[in-house]
Formats: structure tokens, sequence, C-alpha cells
């Protein structure tokens, strides 16, 4: 009758307004995505399940030295090859088991510098469909070459100054060996900071004390 067919005829505008709604909300979300991607500071990539690239950012298509287009299609080790073996194993993984994989450090060469090693901190997460299945992994990379050439520079310098050190404490015991064997009193100071560094067994003997580590006397020199 007319009341059921009005009754139909409502419930069917008010379907349609709200998947008209729900696209709408899912157009807005879609473009904050894109812009979060295209503006965020480090590289973002998402791969479908063949290890395919869905979608870059420019900040990542930079550090691989490829236009953003050049990516999408193409699989890791069409693009990265110098990459890919370590890459590859951590995506299946992420697929496989549905787990995050965090703070990676991942070490190669792009096109973007042929021969040059680099360094990227990298974290890799599954992607679930509306049904909660699987269906790619998204990754964050962020370079940290020259970080890592900082770090491994102070690390060379640390073990020279320990190696300094190790060295002169090796000389001064040596010194201090032969200067117990002079039947001498000998005393040795550093003249910047008035201190006695080192004493003999004769000038123990003399001053009855070892004096090494305390201060020179005003007007002893």
């Amino acid at each position: 009758d007319l009341t059921d067919r009005k009754r139909i005829e409502e419930d069917l505008a008010a379907a349609l307004e709200r998947e008209k709604a729900a696209s709408q909300r899912a157009t807005e979300s879609l473009a904050l995505l894109d812009v979060l991607v295209s503006s965020a500071p480090v590289g973002i990539v998402f791969f479908d399940r063949d290890l395919r690239y869905v979608r870059i950012n420019q900040e990542l298509a930079d550090m691989n030295g490829l236009p953003v287009e050049a990516h999408l299609g193409r699989t890791v080790r069409e693009v990265v090859p110098g990459l890919a073996d370590k890459a590859e194993l951590i995506l299946r993984r992420v697929l496989d088991t549905g787990q995050a994989v965090r703070d990676l450090l991942l070490v190669g060469e792009t096109c973007k510098a042929p021969g040059v090693v680099r360094t990227w901190r990298e974290s890799y997460y599954p992607i679930h469909g509306a049904d909660g299945q699987i269906i790619g992994v998204g990754a964050i990379a962020l370079e940290v070459t020259e970080q890592q050439e900082l770090e491994a520079q102070r690390d060379r310098l640390l073990n020279l100054e320990r190696a300094a050190r190790a060295e002169a404490e090796a000389q001064r015991i040596q010194l201090a060996q032969v200067l117990d064997l002079m039947p001498e009193a000998v005393l040795i100071a550093d003249a910047a900071s008035r201190t006695f560094l080192l004493s003999n067994r004769a000038s123990v003997r003399l001053l009855g004390t070892d004096v090494a580590g305390q201060s020179v006397p005003v007007g002893s020199e």
C-alpha cells in the first residue's frame, strides 16, 4: 500500500544519505592521509602482499634516487636491489606474523648514490583491511648515515684515548720501576699543576713518606 511504499522510499533515502556521508568521510580521510604522508619529514611507504609499492612519499623517493612514479607497481627488488635481500625478509615476516618490526637499521646502497653505503632506521607495520586480514605493510624510514658516521668517529676517538691512557700508564709504571733501582732519591713533579708525579724508594726512605700526588711546597723548586 501507499504507507508501506512511502516508508520504503524514506528508508532508501536515509540509506543513500548515510552512504553519501560515509563516502564523504572516506574521501576526507584519504585527503588527510595524503597530506600527512606527503608532508612528513620521514620516508613513508606502503607495500601490497606482493611487496609492490602502492604508495610512497617524496621524501623516501628522494632517498631512493627515483621519482615517485618510478616506484608504483614495482617490487622492492626492482627499485632498490641493494636493499632487497634484507628488506624482503622483514616485509615477509610482518606479513606472516602480523607483528610490527621497529627501529631496525638497514644498511645498503640506492640509485641516489651508487657505491655509497648508507644507513636507515626503519619500522614496519602490518596494514589490515576492513575484514581484518593483512593486505600489506607500511614502513617509515629515516636516514641516519651521518649520525652513524659521527658515532663511529666518536667511538674511534674514545678507543684512541683509552689506548693512549693505557700506554701512558704502562710507561709510568716502567719509569717507576727504573727509578726504584736508583740509589739516589728522585722526585718528578708536574710544573703546571705543581704536583709530585713520582717518587722512588730512595726518596721515600729519605723523606719518610711517599709524596707522589702531593703538592710541591712553595719555594722548594
